[in-house]
């Protein structure tokens, strides 16, 4: 669903509409991990907050420092929801929204930094990536030596995902794609080095999104 790779369904808000109410999209409603003790990541989490995020003066540089990253990624906030094998730490999404959460109430801009690099710039490669890629690339990204960003928006497109012009055009040679286009913003792309580019390439006579 994220990448439109299977066949579009409709949301249970859609469902309304047409006077269905399809309670297999909402119930039985995901409880808590039990197992996950979360307080004393949230504590430090806090303590990190407090000490290192000034939200004035990140929103005034338009940058958050590499302290602030560094402290997130050592506490594990930049591989939370990546598997315990790929050194993450393998929590639910419940314990993600939390963190999310917690971060929004001082700093948006960091909240969303830290949603860019887990939730769009690393996910194509949690969700589908090969076991190689997630071997190369997660480790990294996890505890934040590396950071991972988005790049979808284009002058003509922006979330109309369909309307992207950049094209990936595969060289059978060297067994690569070659990716031409502009992108008009890359969420977290001035600090990152893992980007997830949206392209439109050729899947039999078709053009298709891919993300690379």
């Amino acid at each position: 669903e994220l990448f439109f790779a299977e066949k579009k369904k409709l949301s249970f808000a859609k469902q309304l509409y047409f006077g269905v109410f399809d309670k297999n999209h909402i119930f039985p409603f995901p409880k808590p991990n039990a197992e996950e003790n979360l307080d004393v990541l949230l504590e430090k989490l806090q303590q990190l907050i407090k000490e290192k995020i000034d939200p004035k003066e990140i929103d005034e540089q338009a940058k958050i420092s590499e302290d602030v990253l560094k402290g997130l990624g050592k506490l594990g906030i930049l591989g939370m929801t990546i598997p315990k094998e790929y050194g993450g730490l393998g929590l639910s999404q419940h314990a993600y929204c939390l963190v999310v959460e917690l971060l929004s109430y001082t700093c948006a801009s960091t909240a969303l930094f830290v949603n860019a690099h887990q939730s769009v710039g690393l996910k194509a490669i949690l969700l589908f990536g090969t076991e190689e890629q997630k071997k190369k690339w997660l480790p990294a990204l996890a505890k934040g030596e590396q950071y991972a960003a988005f790049s979808l928006t284009e002058v003509n497109a922006g979330s109309d995902a369909a309307g992207i012009e950049t094209r990936a055009i595969f060289d059978p040679e060297k067994n690569v794609y070659r990716i031409t286009g502009k992108k008009q913003w890359t969420t977290n792309g001035s600090q990152a080095s893992v980007l997830t580019v949206m392209a439109k390439t050729k899947i039999g006579d078709q053009d298709k999104i891919t993300a690379f």
